[in-house]
C-alpha cells in the first residue's frame, strides 16, 4: 500500500496542535486481508470485451452498451430533460473518448481514451452501484473527501434498522454491527440498532431486480449494492452469494462469492452522503471483487472520517490504534521531533 502523506498533512494543517503531534506520531501501517479468487464478470458487462481496442472515430456494434455503462456511473451525463434513459448510438465520439479518459484516470489506469484490455478488466469487476461522478462534478481523484451532496449530515448519532420482510439471522446482523464499528472507532460517529424500520435513520434491506427505487439490481455480480443519503436507504442485491467473515471456502461458486462486511463498510459511507475514493486500498474504492475481504479502513478512509466527523478523544484513539501500529524507537523520536517543529511554526 502507498501511504498518502498529502492526505494526512491536509488534516494536520487544520487540526489542533495536540492532534498534530498525535497524528505525526501515529503513522498507519495497514494490512489488507485479501484472499483473491478468480472473477466471473456478469454476462452483460462481459460483452464489453467485444469492443477491445475501440477508439474515437469508429462505429462499432455495442458501443451503445459502453455508453450506457459510463452513463450509469456518472461519466456520461443524461441529455434528456425528462430524466428518461438516453438512447445511445454505436459511434465512438469525442465525448466518449473524454469519458473513458476520466474513467481511466479515476481508476489509476493509463489515460489513453482507448478502450484497452486493462480498462475493460476494471469495468467488469463487481462494484458499488453509486455513481463515481454526481451531476458532472466531484471527480473522485480530485479530492480525498468527496461529498455526493452539498451538505453532509450534521448529526453524529445515527440509528439503523433492517427490513422486517428479510427476516435476517443474528449472524447477518452481527456483520452489520461490525461494519458500523469500523467507522465509529475512528471518528465521533455512533450507530445504534433500532427496532423501528421506518423510523430509523438508516434503512437496510436485501432486494432483487427492480425493487421500487428506480435502481434495479442486475443479478449475480455487476452492481452489488447502493445507498442514498437523502432517503437513508442501504440496499444489497439479494441475488449475490454473500459470504460471512471472509469464509469463501463455504461458497458454492468460487468466482461469485462476495464478502458481506466488505460491501457494508463501503455502503455505510455512502448513506452518510460521501462518495468514492480513487485510492485502491481504501474501502471506498468503487470495486469489490469476488473473493476479496477489505474491511479495515486505510489512511485515506480514516483521514476522511476524521476530517468530516472529528476524531475520537485522544485516549480512545490510542486504544483503538494499538493493534494496528508498530514503531521503532527511531521512528518515534523522528515524528515527535516533527511534531514539536510544527508547534513552533
Amino acid at each position: 500500500m502507498v501511504f498518502r502523506w498529502h492526505h494526512l498533512l491536509r488534516y494536520v494543517l487544520n487540526a489542533s496542535p495536540l492532534h498534530c503531534v498525535i497524528l505525526l506520531i501515529i503513522v498507519p501501517v495497514v494490512s489488507l486481508s485479501s484472499n483473491a479468487l478468480p472473477n466471473s464478470p456478469t454476462s452483460d458487462w462481459n460483452t464489453l470485451y467485444n469492443l477491445s481496442g475501440s477508439h474515437s472515430g469508429q462505429e462499432v456494434a455495442g458501443i451503445s452498451k459502453l455508453k450506457s455503462y459510463l452513463n450509469q456511473f456518472g461519466y456520461i451525463t443524461n441529455n434528456n430533460s425528462n430524466n428518461q434513459p438516453t438512447k445511445f448510438n454505436d459511434y465512438f465520439d469525442d465525448a466518449l473518448e473524454h469519458a473513458i479518459k476520466i474513467y481511466q484516470k479515476s481508476f489509476n489506469l493509463n489515460t489513453t481514451g482507448i478502450l484497452d484490455s486493462s480498462t475493460i478488466n476494471q469495468m467488469v469487476k463487481p462494484r458499488c452501484g453509486v455513481p463515481d461522478i454526481v451531476d458532472g462534478t466531484a471527480r473522485m481523484y480530485e479530492h480525498p473527501y468527496i461529498a455526493i451532496y452539498p451538505e453532509i449530515p450534521e448529526a453524529r448519532n445515527f440509528t439503523y434498522a433492517f427490513d422486517p420482510k428479510n427476516k435476517l439471522s443474528n449472524d447477518i446482523k452481527r456483520v452489520f454491527a461490525n461494519a458500523f464499528k469500523q467507522w465509529s472507532k475512528w471518528s465521533q460517529l455512533m450507530f445504534i440498532e433500532d427496532s423501528s424500520y421506518f423510523g430509523a435513520d438508516i434503512k437496510i434491506g436485501f432486494y432483487a431486480s427492480d425493487h421500487g427505487d428506480s435502481e434495479p439490481f442486475d443479478g449475480v455480480l455487476g452492481t452489488l449494492a447502493h445507498a442514498d443519503a437523502k432517503s437513508g436507504v442501504l440496499h444489497l442485491d439479494n441475488a449475490e452469494q454473500w459470504i460471512i467473515d471472509g469464509d469463501f471456502a463455504s461458497g458454492s461458486g468460487s468466482g461469485t462469492a462476495i464478502d458481506l462486511e466488505t460491501v457494508v463498510v463501503h455502503e455505510i459511507w455512502h448513506v452518510l452522503g460521501l462518495g468514492h475514493s480513487s485510492v485502491e486500498d481504501a474501502v471506498m474504492f468503487p470495486t469489490m471483487p469476488s473473493g476479496v475481504r477489505k474491511v479495515e479502513l486505510n489512511d485515506d478512509d480514516i483521514g476522511c472520517a476524521a476530517h468530516l466527523y472529528g476524531m475520537k478523544p485522544m485516549e480512545q484513539t490510542f486504544i483503538n490504534a494499538g493493534y494496528r501500529y508498530s514503531f521503532g524507537l527511531a521512528q518515534m523520536l523522528l515524528f515527535m521531533t516533527l511534531g514539536l517543529f510544527l508547534l513552533d511554526v
